[in-house]
């Protein structure tokens, strides 16, 4: 039976039964352990809902497991099942909403995800701060070994052509994001997942953030450390200490071993998918002065109202790389690339015409 996807599943499910199976030599499991594409995919074990992990008073918090395969889903919306012959072009990768995200900029707006479940039924930041988003980078280098290890369409058995990264590379429309995407697909680059103090995480799910009128820490938000806070009281969220101190060292980027193309999202256009840039807010972004807590004239089901009046109070390193990008910086940093094609699906005609679209194809016919 077939059933509706969104682009989000479109690469757990483009896996199929297989028509070759091409072997793939795991450099990190020993030169012996050969595995066919079909075994690194969803075809052969999928993530699923483990053991639980802890309870709280309102869900409970459970750990993830290995599950079976997924066959194919044949899809018959545009037409009846034909019994003709297909040939297959050529194989591709899709990533999307990758949001690669600098957890610590003060250009971010945590704490109005406490609201959104309260008085505003249409919340618009109802995702202002996520409980996993330190981790995203190295979620982002932990796809790309999966893929290079892949390295062939486990349906067709040829070598992906290229990938594409189908919008929202990017969180927070920043120039240090920007070149943790573009820095991290190229690879043989030392990537550094930290902002602000290089020492240390200065983000609100340290213990040490300090709100005025709370405490040494915001309980609204998941610590890894071991305090009380709203996601272990209410759902069971587990300690993991040391986290946020390992999450920010130095990597080395493997690299993504095809080419690679993307396209431009709301997120990598506006501030956190959501506000046009602006001078005032590019201040904040690179300077001193984080949010904790909301201002006394805000419109907490209307924030963008009066958001351009908002002053930070929170100090934080600054950083000069946090500065918003234009959309005619955006497209230039594609042109400072170690990757194949160069540029990256854009051209020297949307440098000049700072047009982030553009028509590629690599298949004749």
């Amino acid at each position: 039976m077939a059933r509706r996807i969104s682009r989000r599943h479109f690469l757990k499910l483009s896996g199929g039964a297989v028509a070759a199976v091409p072997l793939t030599r795991i450099p990190w499991a020993g030169a012996e352990t050969l595995l066919t594409s079909q075994d690194l995919t969803t075809l052969h074990q999928t993530i699923v809902k483990g053991v639980q992990k802890g309870s709280g008073s309102v869900g409970n918090y459970y750990g993830l497991t290995y599950g079976s395969g997924e066959p194919w889903i044949q899809r018959t919306e545009l037409g009846a099942p034909s019994s003709a012959l297909y040939r297959s072009a050529f194989s591709f990768v899709q990533f999307t909403d990758v949001h690669l995200i600098d957890a610590q900029s003060p250009a971010r707006v945590e704490f109005l995800d406490r609201y959104a479940d309260q008085q505003c039924g249409t919340f618009p930041l109802n995702a202002a701060q996520r409980p996993q988003e330190t981790m995203e980078l190295h979620v982002f280098e932990s796809m790309i070994r999966q893929i290079n290890a892949i390295r062939n369409g486990p349906a067709t058995g040829k070598r992906f052509k290229f990938m594409v990264s189908t919008g929202d590379n990017v969180d927070n429309q920043q120039f240090n994001e920007l070149r943790w995407f573009i820095d991290t697909l190229d690879g043989g680059k030392t990537i550094t997942p930290n902002s602000g103090d290089p020492t240390r995480y200065e983000g609100v799910q340290s213990t040490e953030w300090g709100v005025a009128g709370v405490g040494s820490y915001d309980p609204e938000y998941w610590h890894p450390d071991p305090v009380t806070d709203k996601y272990k009281q209410q759902w069971g969220f587990p300690d993991s200490p040391g986290l946020l101190s390992t999450v920010i060292q130095k990597f080395t980027a493997k690299g993504l071993g095809t080419p690679w193309i993307q396209t431009y999202g709301n997120h990598d256009g506006l501030i956190q998918g959501n506000a046009p840039r602006t001078d005032a807010f590019n201040a904040i972004a690179i300077g001193p002065l984080k949010f904790d807590a909301p201002p006394p004239d805000i419109d907490l089901c209307d924030p963008f109202a009066s958001m351009g009046t908002w002053v930070p109070t929170h100090p934080v390193a600054a950083d000069p790389n946090r500065y918003i990008v234009t959309r005619a910086q955006y497209i230039n940093e594609f042109f400072t690339s170690t990757s194949s094609p160069k540029g990256h699906g854009l051209t020297v005609t949307n440098q000049a015409n700072r047009t982030a679209y553009y028509v590629r194809d690599d298949v004749p016919g």
